[in-house]
């Protein structure tokens, strides 16, 4: 399904009337792991896919992720953002945690080469410098997009070139 909605908002992408109040029901701005500002403005002209997980849905996330990495990857006019939610863990509200949480990049990317290498396609250029991870501790990004209850669901929320929610 999430396959078949990230094609719909690729092949379609028309133009639509959006007023200014929903288009900043999904914009925003935060820090990744990387304490790299992430600016949801920026993936404007682009499909953004967010990944919304959570520590309850986070192993379930891999295989959706590789998929839509193998699929999406190499494509210029696809965007992806990852928003970890981690609200209801309080290990990761201890002030060591952030140290721990940047590690999943690192983590991620070689995981991503990983399976880039295994389906023999080759490296996506700048991996490292665009994945963003974001770590969500009061919930109040994963909020502006609450089509999925992300303890529950992997949820892949697709936003398109305009900055519209057209589907998750």
């Amino acid at each position: 399904i999430v396959a078949m909605v990230v094609a719909s908002a690729l092949a379609i992408c028309l133009p639509l009337q959006v007023s200014a109040q929903d288009t900043k029901k999904t914009d925003f701005v935060a820090k990744d792991v990387k304490d790299r500002t992430v600016n949801s403005k920026s993936y404007r002209g682009k499909v953004l896919l967010v990944f919304i997980n959570s520590h309850e849905t986070g192993d379930a996330m891999r295989p959706v992720t590789e998929k839509m990495i193998l699929k999406y990857g190499h494509n210029p006019k696809v965007g992806q953002v990852s928003i970890a939610d981690l609200q209801e863990l309080d290990f990761y509200k201890k002030p060591f945690a952030k140290d721990h949480i940047s590690g999943a990049h690192d983590r991620t990317v070689k995981r991503i080469k990983g399976v880039l290498k295994k389906n023999k396609r080759p490296p996506i250029p700048g991996l490292s410098r665009n994945l963003h991870i974001i770590i969500d501790f009061e919930g109040k990004l994963v909020k502006r997009f609450h089509h999925f209850n992300p303890l529950k669901h992997v949820t892949v929320v697709v936003i398109n070139k305009q900055g519209d929610t057209v589907g998750s």
